[in-house]
């Protein structure tokens, strides 16, 4: 640990990358801290945001989530991994595990699937575009999200993810039958019916 003569001017820290900033932690400099929540506090709440539409649950699971970034640093390898890559990985179990504390298994979008898609770089959460449906269009965005998420909640466990892929992450059909690793024509087929239910479960 260095020290307090060799310590970092707050202004040197904000030019450093995540990874020097993770360093600076590990070694003892407690503000990298407080600039490491400020670079990732926006994408953190918005992964969360996704599935809690209760902000006091929201904010906790945020706080929670780097909490335990501050306390797993200590075995963060920047050789390994981006510190990103690091951090969104402990926001997908954090939030994984509050969802099946917190809910039955029926009452959510499972999410267990898209953990593992995202930990394996076919999909990238910061990429999807959550604008699912043709909604009215006098809804806000969120409501148009809440609605979605509650018709895709009734669907059967082994379509949900379909549907995800196909309405938030807005793939196509050839790129969702490779990352479940369906053929195209039964991709086609169950996208089809998956549409067929959502238009008669949202209707205004």
């Amino acid at each position: 640990m260095r020290d307090k003569i060799d310590k970092v001017s707050h202004e040197e820290l904000t030019k450093l990358n995540d990874e020097e900033l993770a360093v600076e932690f590990i070694e003892g400099n407690r503000e990298a801290a407080g600039i490491l929540y400020m670079r990732y506090k926006s994408i953190v709440a918005s992964k969360v945001g996704f599935y809690i539409n209760n902000e006091d649950d929201m904010n906790e699971i945020v706080g929670d989530i780097f909490t335990e970034l501050l306390v797993s640093l200590p075995r963060f390898n920047p050789q390994i991994s981006k510190l990103k890559t690091f951090t969104i990985s402990i926001a997908n179990h954090k939030l994984a595990d509050h969802l099946r504390k917190k809910y039955k298994s029926n009452d959510i979008v499972s999410i267990s699937d898209l953990i593992a898609l995202e930990e394996s770089g076919k999909v990238s959460f910061e990429n999807s575009n959550p604008n699912p449906l043709a909604l009215d269009e006098q809804l806000d965005e969120k409501q148009k999200i809440n609605v979605a998420k509650r018709a895709i909640n009734d669907l059967p466990e082994n379509e949900r993810l379909l549907a995800i892929l196909y309405y938030f992450y807005e793939l196509q059909l050839e790129e969702i039958s490779q990352i479940v690793n369906k053929k195209y024509s039964i991709v086609k087929i169950a996208i089809h019916r998956i549409r067929q239910q959502l238009r008669k479960k949202v209707k205004f």
